[in-house]
């Protein structure tokens, strides 16, 4: 029987259950979605191909391992046939490790020398799909031209003439100035990650204070912006700080 502990302790009492959603917080929700995704397409590739689908038993011969990981990087293809990405590659063989090391599996697919096959078929191949024309992002969004945004403008979509365009202007100067991702940041930042300060020049700027995302997590080692993000008045019709305010 666990012992209770004094009233008003500074110490909490934790569950089991409590330990183990402090450990899984731990966790990147993307990272871990991404690491269940490509396990399950190397279990649909093994079990079409006849093989064992859990991956981490081939540690018991990792030369068979090796093996078969070669077959799978060599083999694997999209839903629809066609090949992925370079850049999917590479991730994918980032998440098949990732799986290993939550099976607490003590090798590494990345830089043991018992992998060096299998790394040398997906580093071929990544460079023929480059050969090829693949990795020069396709899909990449484009930047506005500066006739672009100057047609938002003068049509009202950006600018003070109601509160969405307002909105929008402050989403649009956002992106610019700070950095910030189209959705995910907008979405959880609240008015406190906002300051409006002065420098020691008397000119008036809005400094953002981030919280953590997904490409710059919290925890012991918080990442932050290599630079500070600020937005400097620059007075006329269109001065950042003025939408702000």
């Amino acid at each position: 029987m666990e012992p209770t502990p004094p009233r008003n302790s500074r110490f909490a009492l934790l569950s089991d259950e409590d330990m183990a959603k402090l450990s899984e917080n731990s966790k990147n929700k993307n990272t871990v979605r991404s690491t269940n995704n490509w396990v399950s397409v190397f279990r649909e590739w093994a079990k079409e191909r006849g093989k064992n689908d859990n991956i981490e038993e081939y540690v018991v011969c990792l030369q068979e391992m090796d093996r078969t990981l070669g077959l799978f990087f060599g083999e694997i293809r999209r839903q629809n046939g066609k090949e992925y990405e370079p850049d999917s590659l590479r991730v994918m063989q980032g998440a098949i490790q990732r799986y290993l090391v939550d099976k607490k599996c003590n090798i590494n697919i990345l830089s043991d020398v018992e992998f060096e096959e299998s790394r040398r078929i997906l580093e071929g191949k990544a460079r023929l799909l480059r050969m090829n024309g693949m990795g020069k992002r396709p899909n990449a969004s484009q930047p506005l031209t500066i006739e672009e945004e100057e047609m938002l403008w003068d049509a009202g979509k950006l600018g003070k003439s109601s509160p969405i365009s307002l909105v929008h202007t402050m989403w649009f100067l956002n992106i610019q100035y700070f950095g910030l991702r189209g959705v995910q940041e907008h979405t959880t930042m609240t008015i406190e990650n906002f300051s409006k300060k002065v420098d020691s020049s008397g000119r008036v700027y809005i400094e953002f204070i981030e919280d953590p995302t997904k490409c710059r997590g919290g925890g012991l080692l918080a990442k932050t912006r290599v630079t500070d993000t600020k937005m400097f008045a620059t007075g006329g019709e269109r001065c950042p700080v003025s939408f702000f305010d």
